[in-house]
């Protein structure tokens, strides 16, 4: 089983991952190195599991928040990197999406929001332009989408003309 110290390594022989096993779980720090040397993702292991603030780094997005028994909890946040601005910020329960989620364009100004019940989409939710103008709406219900700009949608209830004519000559 996996104890100590252990250490991953790039082709370039640059360090890629570093963190502490007892008795073959993670447990203590862990720290993510691009290879180029740059942290990409660190944070805290508790008997294998994730667990408390871990931060990574996702392109030119930095995302955060708060594992408990490897699962998100809380509030997570997204930021952009080049001008600081949030990107996106959402809460989670046991890992799954709950509650408002919204997400912005680099100019700070929404681009998407809505909500989440415990992983399913509930609710209006509104995409919006760079200049914050609502271009859709989708509302939904039980993960269903049932309206689309305030048109209501039905799926599933096309008449097959075929087997109407078939029960009629019946």
């Amino acid at each position: 089983l996996p104890e100590g110290t252990w250490r991953w390594y790039y082709a370039n022989k640059q360090l890629r991952l570093e963190e502490e096993y007892i008795d073959g779980y993670e447990e203590g720090p862990s720290i993510e190195y691009s290879d180029s040397g740059q942290v990409i993702a660190q944070g805290n292991y508790v008997e294998g599991f994730k667990d408390g603030i871990w931060t990574y780094m996702i392109g030119s997005i930095k995302e955060s928040g708060k594992y408990f028994e490897g699962e998100k909890q809380g509030t997570w946040t997204q930021q952009y990197l080049d001008n600081g601005k949030i990107a996106f910020e959402g809460d989670f329960l046991n890992g799954i999406e709950n509650g408002i989620h919204k997400y912005y364009h680099p100019n700070g100004l929404p681009k998407r929001r809505g909500k989440y019940t415990l992983g399913i989409r509930d609710g209006l939710w509104e995409y919006l332009d760079e200049r914050g103008n609502v271009r859709l709406t989708i509302r939904y219900e039980n993960g269903e989408e049932v309206e689309l700009n305030g048109e209501k949608i039905t799926y599933g209830k096309r008449v097959d003309r075929e087997l109407e004519a078939d029960k009629a000559n019946q």
